[in-house]
């Protein structure tokens, strides 16, 4: 649909503050992720870098919950 976008691999500890630092070197205006990491109680509803993403991040972003997690709420 004619929508830009970068792709990048980086290594680090902190997985939100690479994304949020990446965002503003290539001058993002959207960040797109997945709600969750794993499938366990604490995260039930958005991981911890999910939920870190979307309370500091300066930029809209957008979480899309796997299918996958979703089907397995369904059986």
């Amino acid at each position: 649909r004619g929508v830009r976008y970068k792709f990048a691999e980086r290594e680090g500890n902190n997985i939100t503050n690479m994304t949020l630092d990446y965002a503003r070197e290539t001058e993002a205006n959207l960040i797109i992720i997945m709600t969750e990491q794993e499938i366990k109680t604490a995260n039930l509803w958005m991981g911890t870098y999910a939920r870190q993403m979307i309370n500091h991040s300066e930029l809209p972003v957008l979480s899309i919950k796997p299918k996958a997690f979703i089907e397995s709420m369904n059986a």
